[in-house]
């Protein structure tokens, strides 16, 4: 299931007319965009091949310390999944034991769990470098479009919000929402989110044109869910991003996201949705296999 939102830019005309696709362009895009009764697709195939290529030549100019190395960085370059493959696991653990010093109590209490074992997959340094600490890596690539790629714990939302310090009858409102909404990702992104197309904030600093906007089904932390698509433009930056989200129906929260950007006079969104187009299937996989195991939550 695919739901796409795009539309030419009539009156703001400084911003970019990338998603005004027109049919004597040499540019193709994906899904059923329709404009002005046209339906043109982007060809993401060819697009990641030319990131490949352009990745390669550049891993193979950097100096490495060993030929396997090297090779590995190459083989990377060629398929982005081997970053998966050559990553190394990453595990947090806030065990019962670990759990004792009230300090740490805090930690797994603010995710709604007694204790919990979180773990990921850390892509390898070849393609992803450490962004921020904790679970977040950053790409550059050399034409300048910023790849961040954040990594999120599952939270449990319902035993959260039960030993929270709210009042109680705000807790209680703020329960029943949520009972309305697990299992219901596809309904909490159209209800509330803002997908309406245009302009956002004008004449203020948050000043952004919103060009398109696409659902599409996804795993998030081995859950089904949804993956919100909004490819926008600011005064200074053009940036798509994927926010991946899974309302479980047993009340956990699961969320990622993947934000490509690059100066506005520098980067068009043709290759933005390259670099996407490149780096997609591995950053699925990092978003798709975040797990939480051997947890007890708050209330057991």
């Amino acid at each position: 299931m695919i739901f796409v939102f795009a539309f030419p830019i009539l009156s703001y005309s400084q911003y970019s007319n990338y998603y005004m696709v027109d049919v004597k362009q040499d540019i193709k895009v994906e899904g059923k965009i329709t404009v002005n009764e046209k339906i043109e697709t982007i060809d993401y195939g060819a697009l990641a091949l030319a990131e490949a290529r352009k990745e390669k030549n550049a891993l193979e100019r950097k100096i490495y310390k060993d030929d396997f190395q090297k090779q590995n960085a190459i083989e990377i370059a060629n398929n982005p999944l081997k970053a998966y493959d050559y990553g190394e696991d990453i595990i947090w653990d806030v065990d019962a034991a670990y759990n004792v010093a009230e300090g740490q109590r805090k930690i797994a209490k603010s995710f709604g769990f007694n204790y919990f074992y979180a773990k990921h997959k850390r892509p390898n340094s070849a393609l992803y470098a450490l962004y921020n600490g904790g679970w977040s890596y950053v790409n550059e690539s050399n034409e300048g479009v910023t790849t961040i790629l954040t990594l999120s714990i599952p939270q449990h939302i319902l035993t959260k919000t039960e030993t929270t310090d709210m009042k109680k009858k705000d807790r209680q409102a703020t329960i029943e929402n949520w009972n309305k909404l697990w299992g219901n990702t596809e309904y909490y992104l159209k209800n509330y989110f803002d997908l309406t197309l245009g302009i956002k904030n004008a004449g203020t600093k948050d000043e952004y044109y919103l060009h398109k906007v696409e659902i599409k089904r996804a795993n998030v932390a081995g859950s089904d869910g949804f993956v919100l698509t909004r490819c926008k433009e600011t005064n200074y930056e053009r940036i798509i991003e994927d926010f991946y989200i899974s309302l479980t129906i047993d009340g956990f929260y699961k969320t990622s996201s993947v934000t490509y950007k690059g100066d506005r006079d520098a980067i068009d969104f043709k290759e933005l949705e390259s670099r996407k187009a490149y780096l997609g299937a591995l950053n699925r996989k990092l978003i798709s296999t975040v797990s939480l195991y051997n947890y007890k939550l708050n209330n057991d």
